[in-house]
């Protein structure tokens, strides 16, 4: 059937958007999804650094099948063609209509980086740092992006598809925090704060 390449191409769209690793009843597990073989093994594909992008596969999917649909509907009651364009028009805005959803400021960002906004700093190290394999703690880097946007200061801390070869090292030594090289390290990185979390 002509409509099947669409359906294909929808199935692939949905299940790439996923990601690497499965979400299952809200929690991030440590499953790993087609996305995280093809992102791993497929050359250039690597740079694709969001999986989220691949909805808009699905997006067009759906969008090509609704038209199919509308235009056998058109077909099917063509004598209330007229009231059939109205109400699918008006179903096509409504769909597009925002319903409001959370805003960055509700949002609980600790008080102590509100604190920092006035402060010198030369950069800030947040403790623990979560890196490897697992995802479930990976992740947990996005929290400290999101409490800097209450200072802007820098921060060493990160959270990206990739990472640097100097995280790791940077990883390696703060793990052994308060030793002293693990100071020494911070201060050659110019680090003037260090916020630990209980």
């Amino acid at each position: 059937s002509y409509i099947n390449p669409y359906i294909v191409i929808g199935i692939i769209g949905f299940i790439l958007s996923l990601g690497p690793y499965l979400y299952l009843f809200g929690k991030l597990t440590d499953i790993r999804l087609p996305y995280y073989f093809i992102h791993e093994y497929v050359p250039l594909f690597g740079f694709i650094r969001s999986p989220a992008r691949f909805a808009f596969l699905m997006a067009f999917s759906i969008s090509i099948l609704a038209g199919f649909g509308v235009n056998m509907m058109l077909k099917r009651f063509i004598s209330r063609k007229l009231i059939l364009t109205i109400l699918i028009s008006f179903l096509i805005l409504g769909e597009s209509f925002p319903l409001g959803g959370p805003h960055a400021d509700e949002f609980h960002i600790p008080q102590i980086y509100y604190w920092l906004k006035d402060q010198e700093v030369n950069a800030i190290v947040e403790l623990p740092i979560y890196y490897g394999t697992s995802a479930s703690n990976y992740i947990k880097n996005a929290n400290y992006i999101l409490y800097s946007t209450a200072h802007w200061k820098n921060i060493l801390n990160g959270y990206s598809d990739r990472a640097p070869k100097e995280y790791y090292k940077l990883v390696s030594e703060v793990k052994r925090f308060p030793s002293l090289s693990s100071l020494c390290y911070l201060k050659r990185l110019n680090t003037s704060h260090v916020i630990v979390h209980a």
